[in-house]
């Protein structure tokens, strides 16, 4: 398994710890996000190293290849406001309806990350 593998491997496991412990809010915070800047700072490198962006349009890619990056960009994308908001509880009052968004764009960045994670080593073949 490359570094790259490893340390996404180390994120998604720190997203999964922070999901089992998310009755307990200073770990759950802690653990979300070291996982979701572990993602993007990974994509910054991979992107700075490996030009990333131009590889995937550019290269012949499988459709397990495909789904990965999709999976993947998609989740990134919603830790944005999945982060704003999980902030916003964490900071202030817990606002049921800002709770129940917080609640349902997390759980499908997770999936998502989560599928991202399994296709991951469809990638290996890029190097």
């Amino acid at each position: 398994m490359s570094v790259p593998m490893c340390v996404a491997t180390a994120s998604w496991l720190l997203l999964v710890i922070g999901v089992v412990v998310r009755h307990r809010r200073s770990l759950h915070v802690t653990c979300m996000s070291m996982g979701m800047l572990a993602d993007f700072t990974l994509v910054l490198y991979l992107q700075l190293t490996k030009s990333a962006v131009q590889t995937a349009w550019t290269e012949p890619l499988t459709v397990w290849q495909q789904l990965h990056i999709a999976a993947s960009f998609a989740a990134l994308l919603m830790y944005i406001p999945v982060s704003v908001i999980g902030w916003r509880l964490f900071l202030g009052p817990a606002h049921p309806v800002l709770r129940l968004w917080h609640i349902r764009i997390a759980l499908a960045a997770f999936a998502l990350r989560s599928i991202g994670w399994c296709l991951m080593f469809s990638m290996a073949s890029l190097r």
